[in-house]
């Protein structure tokens, strides 16, 4: 079978050994909510060499190199910078129109993280990365939209879209189909649906799946100590 390209990268299989760009696939795919990508950045982040590598790069102006230090500081993966450091950089590599930098400057708005929490300015900020091209800022968008009650009717081309998203290898493509299934937006109303879009999505290390699962599951189980999954753990 043919290896990912983010271990290619990491590794050096096929291609030359990159660390700067092998963070930067292992940060995108935090965002997304891979399982293994924490464990693979943080062994990455023990390695001297990736910091030489990046000092060297932030002095020749790469906004990969900016961003990757910035995330590693956001995770808590490096104390070398301060967090106002790392804001710096971060803003540096989003000012060279850097979608990743965008994205990840946008989640920070959002949470309050460093700078202030700013719904508008993190919208702005991902439409910014999804008119530079970046699928995973549409697909925030769309997001945040259906949970504002964006009117999506049955035949939009909204689940088409997501649907071929989902097939290119989107776990937040999936989660949102479920989410479309559950609650009928753009398709008609249908659980069994959004349960095995979750249940997929949830088995590809997706918490936000996983929690949807949850509640659907509490909503149907009867209310009876004996039926408690906490309970029956216990």
């Amino acid at each position: 079978p043919s290896i990912p390209p983010i271990l290619q990268v990491a590794g050096g299989a096929g291609v030359s050994r990159d660390r700067v760009e092998a963070s930067v696939f292992y940060l995108r795919a935090i965002r997304n909510e891979s399982r293994w990508s924490p464990v693979l950045l943080w062994r990455l982040s023990t390695d001297p060499a990736l910091y030489e590598d990046l000092t060297l790069r932030i002095g020749r102006g790469d906004p990969k190199a900016a961003y990757v230090w910035a995330g590693l500081v956001a995770r808590g993966f490096d104390r070398r910078l301060t967090e106002k450091q790392a804001l710096e950089l971060l803003l540096r590599a989003a000012s060279d129109g850097m979608t990743d930098a965008l994205l990840e400057l946008a989640m920070w708005h959002y949470a309050g993280y460093v700078v202030p929490a700013d719904a508008r300015m993190a919208d702005s900020l991902m439409r910014s990365a999804a008119e530079l091209g970046s699928r995973e800022a549409r697909l925030r968008l769309m997001m945040t939209a259906l949970r504002a009650g964006a009117d999506y009717p049955i035949g939009s081309g909204l689940v088409d879209t997501l649907s071929a998203m989902q097939m290119e290898g989107s776990v937040l493509a999936q989660v949102m189909l479920g989410y479309c299934s559950k609650g009928g937006r753009g398709v008609p109303a249908d659980i069994p649906r959004a349960v095995a879009f979750y249940r997929k999505a949830a088995q590809r290390g997706s918490r936000i799946a996983f929690e949807a699962l949850r509640i659907l599951y509490d909503g149907r189980r009867p209310p009876d100590p004996e039926f408690s999954v906490e309970e029956a753990g216990e």
